[in-house]
């Protein structure tokens, strides 16, 4: 049994992503959101 929490069990995509945004816009970094494998949620 997997009793794992995910980032997307908490926040749906869309959120993430307005999150990724503003954090570039604010520092002018690229930026992207990984699940724990390094695959890109956004």
């Amino acid at each position: 049994m997997n009793n794992e929490i995910t980032l997307t069990d908490l926040f749906e995509v869309e959120m993430l992503q307005r999150l990724q945004d503003s954090f570039s816009k604010m520092t002018g970094f690229a930026a992207i959101i990984t699940d724990a494998e390094g695959v890109p949620v956004t």
